[in-house]
């Protein structure tokens, strides 16, 4: 069972759903989508190398889409909740909620957080490179 972690950027996403009646009904599905992640986190798709997901595929990151459960077909905005598995090889042991909101916007922001996750990743790894090993250990 992998452990969920929401980004900052997704935790306020989620907020501002949660905080107008009328998206709240998204933003329980999505909650609901990102617990049912810690069980199953494959099941979101891999996005693809299209021009404005390119990034975000480059970080391996996946979709799901998560709309109002009461949501006719074809009305309304649709939503997407970005996230990523960490490390992405092998079992994940998290999964990274990157960005849940609106599809256009969700792939925008959701590029510009999963760089700086990347590089708040690579940084933990070069710190830890470079800490002085314990000579007692």
């Amino acid at each position: 069972m992998a452990e969920l972690i929401l980004g900052e950027g997704a935790r306020q996403d989620l907020r501002e759903l949660l905080s107008d009646p009328e998206t709240k009904p998204i933003g329980l599905e999505a909650l609901k989508q990102c617990k049912a992640l810690e069980r199953d986190p494959y099941q979101g798709e891999k996005l693809r190398y299209k021009a404005n997901r390119k990034p975000l595929a480059e970080a391996d990151c996946r979709k799901l889409k998560c709309d109002d459960p009461e949501r006719p077909p074809g009305a309304g905005k649709r939503y997407r909740v970005v996230y990523r598995l960490e490390p992405h090889d092998g079992a994940p042991a998290e999964v990274y909620v990157v960005a849940v909101s609106v599809k256009q916007e969700a792939y925008g922001e959701g590029t510009a957080r999963a760089a700086a996750r990347m590089r708040e990743l690579a940084g933990g790894r070069a710190r830890a490179r470079r800490a002085p090993q314990d000579p007692t250990a």
